[in-house]
């Protein structure tokens, strides 16, 4: 069940394992051990992709059945530049003043699109 969480996390957000295995600090060939169930992920590994995707532990362990909605966390710094360079192309021509300005407006999009899926579960 693991290996099919972890795989299926990492593509939601069009992540390649080698950004994965830069993101939890382990070898690529590792994080592809654990999505082909070779070996189990480490308690730190869990931690960071539980962070990192923005679900539960629970949820990549399996656990936890209730549908997720992966989501990078702009906490990572691989998160973030993959942000940058999708919506704005880098930062090499952008103040400070602008880049925060700018993810204060992917924050509320985000918000707003958490409290949108709420709505239509609450509701449906």
């Amino acid at each position: 069940m693991i290996l099919n969480r972890i795989k299926s996390l990492r593509n939601a957000v069009g992540m390649k394992q080698s950004e994965l295995a830069d993101i939890v600090k382990y070898r690529q060939n590792t994080v592809s051990n654990w999505e082909t169930g070779r070996s189990d992920p480490p308690l730190d590994a869990l931690e960071k992709m539980s962070s990192t995707f923005n679900v539960s532990i629970d949820y990549i362990l399996g656990r936890d059945e209730k549908e997720a909605t992966p989501a990078l966390s702009i906490e990572s710094d691989s998160a973030r530049s993959h942000l940058m360079a999708a919506f704005w192309g880098g930062e090499k021509d952008l103040s400070q003043e602008e880049l925060d300005d700018m993810w204060d407006d992917v924050e509320r999009f985000a918000a707003f699109l958490a409290e949108k899926k709420r709505q239509e579960k609450h509701n449906g």
